[in-house]
């Protein structure tokens, strides 16, 4: 049987779709924090992603992460949560 497909508007699509994008993103970024067991600087993961990412969307990705509750920022050390 087919799941009713829910109303969304145009702003909740948007998020929806900028969602999707990111999230493979930010599991990637999280599985490199994660390998790391005693963390790895805020700069050096940044370094490895410049021309990729810019600053603005690192940090947002990275603040985002810090939200949701995977990962810890101390003193610029990432780490994962486990």
């Amino acid at each position: 049987m087919n799941k009713p497909t829910p109303h969304l508007d145009s702003k909740a699509l948007d998020i929806y779709a900028t969602f999707g994008r990111v999230k493979p993103v930010l599991d990637v970024l999280h599985e490199v924090i994660a390998s790391k067991p005693d963390g790895i600087p805020s700069g050096h993961l940044y370094a490895m992603l410049m021309g990729r990412v810019d600053l603005e969307d690192y940090n947002w990705m990275i603040n985002t992460m810090i939200k949701a509750g995977g990962i810890t920022n101390t003193n610029h050390l990432l780490k994962a949560v486990k």
